[in-house]
Formats: C-alpha cells, structure tokens, sequence
C-alpha cells in the first residue's frame, strides 16, 4: 500500500510566509513531517511526495532533505514525485502522481499535510473523520462531512456542507489505483478545478463502491493561518 502526501496545492500558503508544509513546528520538524508523524504505517510500503519544481526553486529548498529524513524516521521507501506545473486540484495532483509513480494497481492512502492524527490506513476504502464534538477550534465550513449508518458505512459525502457530526480530516484510503484514475478521468480531472477527493468519492457510492467511515483520534488542524499559530504558541 502507498500513502500519497501531497505538496503540490495553490492554497497551501499562508500570506508572506512559506507554504505551510515547509513550516518549521516546535519540535524542528517541518510541517509535512510532522503531518505522519502519528500514523501507524505498518500497512504502508511507500511514501510518496509530489511536489512543485518551480517552488522549490523558489524556495531554495532542499527537497532531498525530506527523503532522507521520512526514510529514517519510518523506514520506508521514500519516492519524490516532481511535478513541472500547478494541477488544477487535488484530484489532478493524485492522477499525476499515481501515473507516474505506481507500477500497476495499488491500494493507496491520501493524506492531508497540514494536520496530523491518529490512524493506521488499511487497503480499504475508508474515509478517516472526527467528531465535531470532539474539537475545540475548526474551520467547519471548510470541511466534508460524511453521514454513515450504524456500520459506518457511508451513505453521504458532502464538501463544506454540514450533513452531520462527522468531518473528513484529511485522511482517504482507495482499494485501487486503476479505479480511481477512471473515476478521476470521467469527472474531467484535467479540466474541472472545484474538483476535491470527496467528489471522487461520492461518484464512487453512487456506482455501489462501498466506502467506510474510520475514526481518528488526537487530531490537530494546521490548515489556517490561526490554527497554525495557536498550535506553536
């Protein structure tokens, strides 16, 4: 199984500052390290970075530097996924990377770099959340939200609509690459730029894909500017 860590997005920049998962945290790791730090990754045989040249470049960033370090802290196969230009979304940025990086079809993860939970991806559909309950400071409209039935099944999955008390945290798991890819391609990937994984997702359920819903713990939110300087205060 891969997990696909994501650097390649527009938005991940705070204003005047570098983007977010280049940010140093507390501990001296930065931001994208940090992000995996509590995952159990036992499943996982391959972390892949795809990146931005041109704002490495711009940055004077030692992209090696990221390898090394996720290859010695999980021991892992780390792979660097250079990509030449900004992708349209997320979806774009996943499409990319699996087509030049996998091999074959693959179960894989998606992970979001600008928060960290608990979890364990598993080769399975699932979705990670967290209870709404449960935190104190979120951005909620900026969220998806799952409704899940007492299996945990997901019968609903909504980008930044508020459906129920369970938020997507940036945590996706898919069974297979191939499948992904095709359902990526028939929502125009390459053309669409309001394209986000839960649209994938959703497109997935409606075709009987059957996704569950998978609880994370201990989760803390990097992804505003105020969210980002309350956690280092």
């Amino acid at each position: 199984m891969k997990l696909i860590v994501p650097v390649a997005g527009r938005s991940s920049r705070f204003p005047g500052m570098r983007p977010k998962w280049m940010l140093t945290m507390p501990n001296g790791k930065l931001m994208l390290e940090e992000s995996i730090s509590y995952m159990d990754l036992s499943n996982i045989d391959e972390i892949i970075i795809p990146y931005i040249t041109k704002q490495i470049n711009e940055f004077n960033f030692n992209i090696s530097y990221i390898q090394k370090s996720l290859e010695a802290q999980h021991n892992k196969l780390v792979t660097l996924c250079p990509l030449s230009d900004w992708t349209i979304s997320q979806p774009a940025t996943i499409c990319q990377a699996i087509q030049a990086s996998f091999k074959d079809d693959n179960s894989f993860y998606i992970k979001d770099c600008d928060n960290m939970f608990c979890s364990s991806p598993a080769p399975l559909n699932e979705v990670a959340f967290v209870k709404l309950e449960n935190i104190e400071l979120i951005a909620a409209k900026n969220k998806s939200y799952i409704l899940t039935n007492r299996f945990l099944e997901i019968e609903q999955i909504a980008e930044k609509e508020v459906i129920s008390d369970k938020f997507c945290c940036g945590g996706y798991s898919f069974e297979s690459s191939d499948l992904f890819i095709q359902t990526c391609e028939s929502l125009g990937v390459h053309q669409n730029p309001d394209l986000y994984v839960s649209h994938i997702i959703k497109k997935l359920i409606f075709n009987s894909i059957c996704f569950k819903g998978s609880e994370a713990i201990d989760y803390i939110d990097w992804g505003t500017s105020e969210e980002y300087f309350q956690y280092t205060r």
